[in-house]
């Protein structure tokens, strides 16, 4: 099953490479594949482990919501790490995925914050005003 999957995988990678290289040149491609190990490095340090550990430690059902999230940051990380230019993309997508997906539920979770208080609306009256 998994020499199914990565034999096309390995095949499409070589052929990206080999047209990436061609059109940009060998240095181009290796600095792509080193920087992007070095951006997936950083996505699985800082936004996937540390979030998941502290979000497990943390047992409310807010942390739970935003389980998918931190993984999906931690796997494009993973995806960024691996040297290849199809796992690049996939990893660039599912990033891009994921934070946006964490902006909108602190949001969604900062709106329930506010309904869930209590609000008293209270008007101010000035007894020192002069009537005649």
């Amino acid at each position: 099953m998994l020499r199914t999957i990565f034999i096309p995988y390995l095949i499409l990678e070589f052929i990206l490479a080999y047209f990436f290289a061609n059109a940009y040149g060998i240095l181009a491609l290796l600095f792509e594949v080193f920087a992007s190990s070095m951006l997936g490095i950083f996505f699985i340090l800082q936004g996937g482990i540390t979030n998941f550990r502290s979000n497990l430690s943390q047992n409310s059902f807010e942390n739970f919501v935003d389980f998918y999230k931190i993984l999906g940051m931690a796997f494009g990380g993973l995806l960024l790490f691996l040297p290849g230019l199809f796992s690049d993309i996939l990893g660039i997508i599912i990033l891009i995925f994921s934070l946006f997906k964490k902006g909108e539920n602190t949001n969604y979770k900062r709106q329930n914050d506010y309904e869930s208080e209590e609000v008293i609306d209270v008007e101010v009256i000035d007894d020192n005003t002069n009537t005649r």
